[in-house]
């Protein structure tokens, strides 16, 4: 029925949704650089991958007490809205307490210097 879309279950047909996107890869290597015992502030898309950590935050909670801060630069901003979440990530590239680790068109992991 043209009226209505296409369900879900019609995905598992299409190659792409057994495709990962390419963004994937550049987020697989921020969350390999984040030592296990260490403190981080990351976005919602990738803390359901760092859940086994005793210390993890959804950005922007704790950021100023993280250890490492993980952004992406390709998912939804939440909690902030998209002209908050852009003058604080420009903010964080911008401070000399933080070097950047990896830095793609996907994302951003920085350290705090000790």
């Amino acid at each position: 029925d043209p009226g209505f879309p296409t369900p879900p279950i019609a995905f598992i047909f299409k190659r792409a949704f057994y495709v990962l996107p390419p963004r994937n890869k550049d987020y697989d290597k921020i969350l390999s650089l984040i030592p296990r015992d260490a403190s981080v502030a990351a976005q919602g898309p990738l803390l359901a991958h760092l859940c086994t950590r005793k210390n993890i935050h959804i950005f922007p909670d704790f950021y100023e007490k993280s250890e490492y801060i993980a952004l992406t630069f390709t998912e939804t901003p939440y909690p902030l809205s998209s002209p908050e979440y852009e003058a604080l990530k420009q903010k964080l590239l911008e401070d000399p307490q933080f070097e950047k680790l990896y830095f793609s068109y996907a994302g951003v992991l920085l350290r705090r210097k000790i």
